[in-house]
């Protein structure tokens, strides 16, 4: 038997507008582009989850729409994540804000009709523009949810350069990294000091959270955008690769790119799908372990539980099935 293990995560974005997210995934899975254990997350639905019949904020996207975007991505061996906020749908903006318990409900009940693994909070509300209590009631929401959904990946997604004065991030990363799967720090529009590259800005930046903000390595998920950025800063594809074999080396969970949509265009002068592809041949080598007679693989999360222990948050995504092999 061949078993292969994921030691990275890779986690890409489709937007609701543009292409079809369903057409989009399926030019992705016919060109090769998703990978066994890639998470594809939807972007992005507001906080107005004041109704668990439809998902607020997509585009164009109905609930069986989205259904069949989720469906898509398990087919092909991916995971898929409802991203929630962005820099369309701020948090403080929500008729919600204040019933943290109730959109949480809302959300979780929305994510098991879809079939969603998991839900990614992209949270970039303006630090100068939030209540006093932002970091606290946008951490009720984040764990009343895990206690209702004890198996749900849970990402939390903000801006980079989260360390200038007055800024929530690390208030409400420690009210949360309990009950987070990961944290995204998103490496692009970065203000970039002319004396240093823009890869040497992104160690920077994550460097600091590391070793000044005491954030585990296996917490974060290092957030990239291929070619320009929003302030015209590009990200060459060797640079991608350059800083995923950085952020293995320093053991990061995993690397994210926003979004599939640009990459699947082609960007900086590269074929569709480069950045997407080549990253995950990095994240995603091939590992093959024999096997004889049964399939005997432990679980990786320490539990000492062999194939089939069901501890979905701990090892997500492997759930090893005996006398099944695990294809790319």
């Amino acid at each position: 038997m061949v078993i292969y293990y994921l030691e990275m995560k890779f986690t890409t974005y489709v937007t609701s507008w543009g292409t079809d997210p369903v057409s989009q995934v399926k030019d992705m899975i016919a060109k090769g582009a998703l990978k066994f254990g890639c998470r594809v997350t939807l972007a992005f639905a507001s906080f107005n989850f004041d109704s668990a019949t439809y998902i607020p904020g997509l585009t164009n996207m109905t609930m069986d729409s989205v259904k069949n975007f989720v469906s898509t991505v398990h087919g092909a061996g991916g995971l898929a994540s409802l991203s929630i906020g962005g820099a369309t749908y701020p948090l403080s903006g929500s008729d919600l804000y204040n019933s943290p318990g109730f959109l949480a409900s809302n959300i979780n009940t929305v994510l098991t009709a879809c079939g969603f693994d998991g839900v990614d909070f992209d949270i970039e509300d303006s630090y100068s523009a939030v209540p006093a209590n932002f970091a606290t009631t946008a951490a009720s929401l984040i764990n009343t949810l895990r206690s209702l959904n004890p198996g749900l990946y849970i990402s939390l997604t903000t801006p980079a350069q989260a360390w200038a004065a007055g800024m929530y991030q690390q208030n409400l990363l420690n009210l949360t990294v309990g009950n987070l799967d990961c944290w995204q720090p998103m490496e692009y529009d970065l203000w970039i000091d002319s004396a240093h590259t823009y890869s040497e800005q992104i160690q920077w930046d994550v460097d600091y959270y590391m070793k000044n903000w005491g954030v585990a390595g296996s917490k974060i998920v290092l957030g990239l955008m291929p070619g320009p950025d929003d302030m015209s800063h590009v990200l060459s594809l060797q640079d991608a690769l350059n800083l995923t074999s950085y952020a293995k080396g320093l053991g990061l969970q995993g690397v994210m790119t926003w979004d599939l949509n640009i990459d699947a265009a082609g960007v900086a002068g590269n074929a569709p799908y480069a950045y997407t592809m080549g990253l995950q041949s990095l994240v995603f080598p091939p590992r093959n372990v024999i096997r004889g007679v049964g399939c005997g693989a432990h679980c990786r999360c320490g539990c000492g539980a062999r194939c089939g222990c069901g501890c979905k948050r701990k090892w997500e995504p492997l759930q090893l099935r005996c006398g099944s092999p695990m294809k790319r």
